[in-house]
């Protein structure tokens, strides 16, 4: 590489790094950095949104509003889970019980493990979850 091709490059990385941390600045500031929390009544509308039939009989938030499992009339059970500032809702069968915590990971190959503080309800979830 030759001295000129070298100091162009140096120049584009001088002036391309401090725009790449503004971006991320402004991000920042601008509240991208927020995980998303949810409560009951929103939890039960993205359930009822993304799995059409599904009749919710009971449904626990995470003691963070990070999460929450929907158990369906017909025994089922739903995990509502964010995605980036978005919320996901897919099925889940089994679950792995740490206290008041339970991991969970959805019938769908590509999503991973979830994993839910709920409290004193944990032990209700994970029986639930198990049969």
């Amino acid at each position: 590489m030759s001295h000129g091709a070298l100091a162009g490059v140096v120049a584009m990385a001088a002036t391309a790094v401090p725009g790449i941390f503004f971006l991320v600045a402004m991000a920042f500031v601008l509240g991208f950095r927020k995980a998303p929390t949810i409560d009951d009544a929103a939890a039960r509308a993205l359930v009822a949104d993304a799995l059409p039939g599904f009749a919710v009989a009971d449904l626990t938030v995470a003691s963070d509003g990070r999460g929450a499992l929907a158990a369906g009339a017909d025994g089922t059970v739903a995990l509502v889970r964010p995605h980036g500032d978005r919320w996901v809702v897919r099925r889940v069968s089994g679950a792995v019980r740490d206290g008041s915590k339970v991991t969970l990971r959805p019938t769908e190959i590509l999503s991973g493990a979830t994993t839910l503080d709920l409290g004193a309800a944990a032990a209700v979830w994970a029986r639930r979850l198990a049969a």
